[in-house]
Order: C-alpha cells, then sequence, then structure tokens
C-alpha cells in the first residue's frame, strides 16, 4: 500500500508540474508580445520578485543578476518573512527579459511579478 501512495503521489506531483510549466510557457510568450508591442529597446526593465527572508533566496537572486550592472533594491515585509526585491537592468530585447525571469524561476518558492 504504501508503494502506491507513493506512486500516486509522484504522478500527481509530474501532473501539476506539467501544469504550470505548460502555464509558465504560456505566460512568458504573452510578455514577450507585449514587450514587443510597447516597448523600445534597448530599455531599463524593472523586475520584481517576493522571497521568503532566508540568507540563501537573497543570495540565489543576486546570483542571477552578478555578471550585470543591475541596481538592486530589498524590502522587507512588515513580517519578516519575506523581501520584496525590485531590480532595475538594462536589456537588450524581450528574450533577454524572459531569459532573466526563467533563471529566477528556478529559485524554490519565488513568486513572479511583470514589469507594470
Amino acid at each position: 500500500m504504501i508503494a502506491n501512495d507513493v506512486i500516486l503521489q509522484t504522478i500527481v506531483k509530474e501532473k501539476l508540474w506539467k501544469k504550470i510549466h505548460k502555464k509558465s510557457l504560456s505566460s512568458m510568450r504573452k510578455l514577450k508580445s507585449e514587450l514587443r508591442k510597447t516597448t523600445v529597446f534597448p530599455s531599463e526593465y524593472l523586475y520584481k520578485f517576493i522571497l521568503p527572508a532566508t540568507q540563501e533566496k537573497r543570495e540565489a537572486i543576486r546570483a542571477v543578476f552578478k555578471d550585470t550592472q543591475a541596481t538592486i533594491e530589498e524590502k522587507p515585509s512588515s513580517t519578516g518573512k519575506y523581501i520584496s526585491y525590485s531590480i532595475r537592468l538594462e536589456v537588450q530585447d524581450p528574450d533577454q527579459v524572459i531569459a532573466y525571469y526563467q533563471k529566477a524561476g528556478e529559485i524554490e518558492e519565488s513568486s513572479l511579478c511583470s514589469e507594470e
């Protein structure tokens, strides 16, 4: 019975991952299309991320932008459980915008927000 539970959990996780991945790809295609319509490149882009307030997450988000001229601002939540990151970066095209979102998306528990 335990083996069946593990198999079932694995199947559920895989289906959930596929659903999230499919939605993510759709969102990125939509973002790319909108950027092409509304933005003249090169341009400064504002990324926003909300992550748990741990040193590991802080280092991970900074690592995504480490070899760039990005400016990174941090603002802790009122409870101190999360940190909001505002990251400004000069980007050359929509593909570069998306590439950084994809790198940041690898950080567990990130909440990604597009520029407003």
